[in-house]
């Protein structure tokens, strides 16, 4: 992991190891990961490469929303996340946002 000097000490540093301006590098190694309830999301929605059938009719649908309403249905499913639900919900509706926000990014890049 990389942590900028800005980010960590900054100008002053942490003497007398640490001078002043340096970056941090970690190196870290991961032993157990968390949360095996919630599949990892794969869905490419830009080439819908990963994308399984409920995701792919997702992406068809928003598409034809304006970048008005993808940034509503964003908040809105930001609201609803950490409510109390079953976990396959909970996973639709962060896969949800994933598919929104790259879309909503791609809207943002040809402004």
């Amino acid at each position: 992991m990389y942590i900028p000097s800005d980010l960590a000490y900054g100008e002053r540093g942490s003497p007398p190891k640490i001078p002043g301006g340096s970056a941090l590098i970690f190196r870290m190694e991961i032993i157990k990961i968390k949360g095996g309830k919630v599949p990892a999301n794969r869905c490419d929605p830009l080439t819908k490469e990963g994308c399984d059938e409920k995701e792919a009719k997702y992406i068809a649908k928003q598409s034809a929303w304006d970048a008005s309403k993808r940034a509503a249905q964003i908040k809105r499913l930001q609201g609803m996340s950490g409510g109390k639900m079953k976990p396959a919900l909970s996973a639709w509706i962060s896969k949800r946002l994933a598919i929104l926000r790259a879309v909503a990014a791609g809207d943002d890049a040809e402004l």
